[in-house]
């Protein structure tokens, strides 16, 4: 062998165990998330770490494969939508499509989460299921950002605050508070369902002052929203969601937050 040749299949080796190297590496998926209890639950104390059901999604997907590499990204209920124009973040989890993504190079996963927003208000003498029947009349507590079966999911605060009664906040904590904070500033809160039962399991003393309405604000299925040129793509979410169901990975996730799912 001459000493050109064996250069060239020493160059040719390295090139290919670069090539292997660069293969190797997974790829970045940043997964933006917003203050959504119990899906993001991002602490008043800031060195405490982001939590929910998304971080234990994120860490699920990542130890049940390696060819992606799924980070937390943190944003709000209206940046995202900013965000992932400008590339910072690459996927939601807990989404969907008509929260505002219409217009947006989307794709939407199998629906693997389903849920919904309740009213809520104090308990009184007097007052049942009917004293949710209208809203119009009444002064509302909702986040900023968020979109609500009663607005037509229309989330700009303009509107809202034009055809409703509304005070915006930034949680559902804020929410409740509102209705007991002797303001007079709310009577209806509208919350996740989720998110309600994990108050008042931690706030037992909370379940003989809350009226929760049998009627829901919305009913949502979960999904997971990608960017369409990105890497990962819709079949491989679609077909890691169903191998984390089948090993029952996903049911630990949603028990460990309280949520029953059949």
């Amino acid at each position: 062998m001459t000493l050109t040749r064996f250069i060239g299949l020493v160059f040719s080796l390295v090139l290919s165990l670069i090539s292997w190297c660069v293969c190797a590496e997974p790829v970045t998926v940043k997964v933006g998330g917003y203050s959504f209890p119990p899906f993001v639950n991002i602490p008043d104390d800031p060195n405490q770490n982001v939590n929910g059901l998304t971080i234990d999604l994120i860490e699920a997907l990542n130890q049940l494969q390696n060819t992606y590499q799924f980070v937390f990204v943190s944003t709000t209920p209206k940046g995202r939508y900013r965000h992932f124009n400008n590339g910072r973040i690459d996927a939601l989890f807990f989404e969907s499509k008509k929260w505002g993504w219409s217009d947006y190079p989307v794709e939407e996963s199998d629906s693997y989460l389903n849920g919904g927003e309740v009213y809520i208000a104090r308990k009184v003498a007097g007052r049942d299921q009917s004293y949710f029947d209208s809203i119009k009349d009444k002064r509302l507590m909702a986040i900023l950002g968020y979109h609500y079966g009663f607005a037509n999911f229309n989330s700009d605060e303009i509107f809202l605050r034009e055809n409703f009664n509304i005070y915006l906040t930034s949680s559902h904590r804020n929410s409740i508070r509102a209705l007991f904070s002797g303001t007079g500033i709310a009577d209806i809160a509208v919350v996740t369902k989720s998110y309600l039962h994990q108050f008042l399991a931690e706030n037992p003393e909370y379940k003989d002052k809350i009226l929760i309405s049998d009627r829901l604000d919305q009913v949502y299925n979960h999904t997971i929203l990608i960017r369409k040129e990105h890497a990962l793509k819709v079949s491989d979410v679609n077909q890691y969601l169903k191998t984390l169901s089948e090993q029952g990975k996903l049911q630990a996730i949603w028990s460990k937050y309280g949520i029953h799912q059949p």
